[in-house]
């Protein structure tokens, strides 16, 4: 086929056509998977959340998973990332799975 000639129908009806990315809606307010820094933030949730359930001080949860307090203290704040290593040393440590490292914490109790 020369530059100036189009196309057959059946070729045109053979190219797959671009699919849209679909992007989820969300609430504002909401943890969605798709937010930029959702796993972070989840991160550091779970991770003050229990390491208060265990009446633990940053230095206590250091000690126990092999890590150094200051980078337990970043990672709380969302200020530095965790390898996928640090967070099962720190899933190891808490007695929980990675999996649970990265759930939505539960709802607090109506009171």
């Amino acid at each position: 086929m020369s530059a100036t000639e189009s196309p057959s129908p059946s070729a045109r009806a053979a190219a797959p056509a671009a699919v849209p990315a679909k992007t989820p809606a969300t609430v504002p307010g909401t943890l969605s998977a798709t937010a930029p820094g959702v796993a972070r933030r989840l991160l550091a949730l779970n991770l003050v959340r229990l390491r208060a359930q265990r009446g633990w001080s940053q230095e206590a949860l250091a000690h126990e998973s092999g890590l150094h307090r200051t980078f337990i203290a970043h990672v709380e704040r969302q200020v530095r990332n965790a390898s996928i290593d640090n967070v099962e040393r720190l899933a190891d440590a808490l007695g929980v799975s990675v999996a649970a490292m990265f759930q939505p914490p539960p709802d607090p109790p109506a009171g």
